[in-house]
């Protein structure tokens, strides 16, 4: 079926259509919203990663939370780059750890917004680095005082001199002894 007569399909006529034969690449954002939370469960991996930056930008925080980890995996960097705040915010704490860091770098300010303590706390050391330090900036005292202190070690020298005058005052005394002179 051809990109222009997918297109037109509304989401009750997608329901019918089995997942294997969905182009998902060649629907639109409203469309993969309508898609069912059965139908983006069954996506395959190369569905998942023929998903369009609008595409990803159409999943609602339901559908962004059954996927597995591997079709999270499946996402290229500018596809969770267009992740909203909401969206970043729905995922499962698993989901956030199987992230790359080339995928967590994609976030930017704006998506990294959106994660909450309990999504921080299970971060990385390398993920925790692959962070710019304008996104760390951007952070609330509440998200600075939820990393780990496997996370808080994996900042860099330039993600700590981005750290405002609010974070240090809430640093726990663990964060605080983990800096090294």
């Amino acid at each position: 079926m051809s990109a222009a007569v997918v297109s037109k399909l509304t989401t009750a006529q997608l329901a019918a259509f089995s997942v294997p034969a969905l182009s998902v690449g060649a629907l639109n954002s409203q469309q993969v919203g309508g898609l069912s939370s059965q139908q983006v469960m069954q996506l395959s991996t190369a569905q998942v990663a023929g998903l369009t930056p609008a595409n990803v930008l159409g999943l609602t925080t339901a559908q962004l939370r059954v996927l597995s980890t591997l079709q999270l995996r499946a996402l290229e960097s500018t596809e969770v780059g267009a992740l909203s705040s909401v969206q970043i915010r729905g995922l499962g704490t698993e989901q956030v750890l199987a992230l790359s860091t080339q995928q967590l770098a994609a976030l930017g300010t704006g998506g990294a917004k959106g994660l909450q303590p309990q999504q921080l706390a299970v971060l990385s050391s390398e993920q925790m680095s692959s962070l710019a330090p304008a996104t760390i900036a951007k952070f609330t005292t509440q998200q600075i005082t939820s990393l780990s202190l496997s996370a808080f070690d994996g900042l860099t020298t330039r993600q700590m001199v981005a750290l405002t005058s609010a974070h240090l005052r809430v640093l726990t005394s663990a964060q605080l002894q983990s800096f090294s002179p």
